[in-house]
């Protein structure tokens, strides 16, 4: 029979109160002596410092207990890998199948360190079967490790910072950054060494954890802070749709958000006025609801006219709980714009110089548009005067080589049958030119001792 570590309740209760700990949380560490590991090593120290920690210490057998009783919901619990070899009894098949990833999938968090993530899976009797490189991507859904190795360094993140990694190390394993959902710390490449993995939607502290990807232990300080980040509860809406910032092509539109931890309920904000939504101000509080969803545009909703093109709109939840002394808390104010019906965002850009003379124009469509007219020319009244030019399919246009030393204007006309909206006059000019005039063409108002100036 091997030994198993066994920790009081009693003891861990008691460790835990001196270390200050916040209960009502589930904290393991997993350590088996007889199974096995890669280049974690033997990760006594680190046990017997979570240990201290209050930690609760598991063996391989005890891990799938815990994990099966997470399972329905993963919470607030956390169980950091002493060793970096998958023990069998939570990884039964390399597959997402397996305990490990159903515990993920509840919410469940895991920090690692050392090797790939599951290149090993290792038996009772310290046996390692090696899984490579298919290990992470049969279980965790994406190569670990997929970049180029041993390239060294590591520069640890703002996030890694607020994670409370302090550490740093020589990589060696490290991830593609665009697979992750956080990167803690990058190699000297500026790939993903130490990273996060998230499996709930909406979830800001948890999931898969690789604080460290070269031999060794991690600073067991470090390990605990990044354990513990978030374990608390995230009290706050989350993950806005439409993200914050987003244009949104339609005069309608349904806002959905992750609820925080902690709500019950939830105040909707809603406003064209940043500090009208910020503030709660005006008409900006729009009601509280159970749902997480908030339709504006239509007959009988805000804006029952729908919402105006050119229009940036801002938006805030605030999560309330009314058992909880903290209620409400407060969210972040986000934004989406409705285009405007002509076009904008014009390249070249309005006011540009040095313009290469085979450039092609782009821009883009104005909401609603369907076909397109470019105006250009060398005289701003030409181009603002024009009418009736052909019709393009696409929002980019070739004018052709551009002469040197000459100040372009173009404009777009948008056509959304059978509405055309005329687009602004831009500017731009090509090498040799002189443009950029101050004070601008027509300005009116202008000082009788101003400063000329242009670009050359």
């Amino acid at each position: 029979m091997r030994k198993k570590l066994v920790y009081s309740v009693l003891v861990l209760l008691v460790l835990g109160l001196a270390q200050g700990q916040v209960w009502g949380q589930s904290r393991a560490a997993y350590w088996d002596g007889d199974y096995g590991t890669a280049w974690a090593g033997g990760g006594e120290g680190t046990r017997d410092a979570l240990a201290a920690a209050g930690y609760e210490i598991l063996d391989a057998d005890q891990l799938k207990a815990w994990m099966d009783a997470h399972i329905p919901n993963g919470k607030g619990s956390v169980v950091v890998f002493c060793k970096d070899a998958v023990p069998d009894t939570v990884a039964e098949t390399m597959s997402a199948t397996c305990t490990l990833r159903q515990y993920l999938d509840a919410g469940g968090k895991i920090v690692w360190q050392a090797d790939i993530p599951f290149y090993y899976m290792t038996t009772a009797g310290g046996v390692n079967t090696t899984w490579g490189d298919g290990g992470a991507p049969a279980i965790l859904g994406f190569n670990t490790s997929s970049v180029a190795r041993d390239v060294g360094g590591s520069t640890i993140t703002d996030e890694g910072i607020e994670w409370g990694i302090t550490e740093s190390w020589g990589s060696q394993r490290a991830a593609d950054p665009a697979l992750v959902d956080i990167v803690l710390a990058t190699d000297d490449s500026g790939n993903a060494a130490a990273w996060v993995k998230f499996f709930v939607p909406g979830d800001t502290g948890g999931g898969f954890v690789r604080i460290r990807d070269t031999g060794g232990q991690a600073n067991v300080d470090d390990i605990i802070r990044v354990a513990e980040y978030g374990l608390g509860g995230n009290p706050f809406a989350r993950g806005p749709n439409p993200e914050d910032g987003a244009l949104h092509s339609d005069t309608w539109i349904t806002m959905t958000w992750f609820a925080g931890d902690f709500a019950v309920s939830h105040d909707v904000y809603f406003s064209d006025s940043f500090d009208d939504a910020s503030n709660g101000t005006g008409d900006a509080f729009r009601g509280n609801q159970g749902s997480t969803d908030y339709t504006v545009g239509f007959p009988g909703l805000p804006y029952p006219d729908g919402l105006v093109p050119g229009t940036t709109y801002y938006w805030r939840i605030d999560e309330v709980n009314d058992a909880d002394p903290n209620s409400p808390w407060k969210g972040p104010v986000w934004s989406f714009t409705v285009p405007p019906r002509t076009a904008f965002n014009p390249d070249p850009a309005d006011g540009a110089w040095h313009v290469d003379p085979n450039t092609a124009f782009a821009w883009t469509p104005g909401l609603g548009a369907k076909l397109h007219t470019v105006y250009m020319g060398t005289n701003f009244d030409d181009v603002n005067n024009a009418a009736g030019g052909m019709l393009l399919g696409s929002a980019s246009y070739d004018p052709g080589t551009l002469e040197l030393e000459k100040v372009y204007y173009w404009r777009v006309d948008e056509f959304d049958p059978p509405f055309t909206h005329k687009g602004d006059v831009w500017a731009f000019t090509t090498p040799g030119a002189v443009g950029n005039p101050q004070p601008a063409n027509d300005a009116v108002d202008v000082q009788f001792n101003a400063t000329l100036s242009w670009t050359a």
